[in-house]
């Protein structure tokens, strides 16, 4: 959720939201959305910071243990890491 996706924003009605095609090709390659904040004040930054804190606290400081050598690798080894319980 970007915090300003006024520039990417090529058309946006009550119906549909058509983005810039760099973020298309954005959506695209990584097989994800992009969505817009809610109008005014956004509520969402926080809770996202939060999860991105805590990823960094706890599922990197697992993966510090390991040398992967390929994307593949660290990739299956977050799946496991982020699946088990804490």
């Amino acid at each position: 959720m970007p915090d300003n996706l006024r520039t990417a924003v090529t058309k946006h009605t009550k119906d549909e939201l058509i983005l810039q095609s760099t973020f298309a090709d954005l959506e695209d390659f990584y097989e994800t959305i992009v969505l817009p904040p809610p109008a005014r004040k956004p509520k969402g930054k926080p809770t996202v910071e939060n999860h991105v804190r805590y990823l960094e606290i706890h599922l990197v400081e697992k993966l510090k243990e390991k040398i992967y050598v390929s994307f593949e690798d660290l990739n299956a080894e977050i799946k496991k890491n982020s699946s088990s319980p804490q």
